[in-house]
């Protein structure tokens, strides 16, 4: 059982300039209201956000480049991909992708492959 709230706490050289409580167990539904918090009580966004993979999502980089803010967040498969298990398993379906194309372009008579 996941934990029922979350709490972020956004920080500019180690002082804490704002908090939220969450009822959203995921972090990466927290992003936009915490930023929302903090643009509220000082005024603006900061000009850079630095966040771990967890509040990697399309719509939080979607909010960060409308607010024109940089963005220093991994996506949420970052180090999954950098593993040598899943650049085996991709080189693997690539390898099975092209085959697959390669023989129906072939029945359909449009290759001809001479070995």
């Amino acid at each position: 059982m996941k934990p029922g709230y979350n709490v972020l706490i956004g920080t500019e050289n180690q002082f804490i300039v704002g908090y939220s409580l969450h009822q959203r167990p995921t972090d990466t539904r927290c992003l936009k209201p915490h930023l929302e918090k903090v643009k509220a009580a000082l005024g603006k966004l900061p000009d850079t956000v630095i966040a771990d993979a967890g509040y990697g999502g399309e719509e939080n980089y979607a909010y960060l480049e409308q607010e024109e803010v940089q963005a220093i967040v991994k996506y949420s498969t970052y180090h999954k991909e950098k593993s040598k298990k899943w650049q085996l398993e991709v080189g693997w379906l690539s390898l099975a992708h092209n085959l697959l194309k390669w023989a129906t372009m072939n029945q359909k008579g449009r290759v001809r492959v001479q070995v």
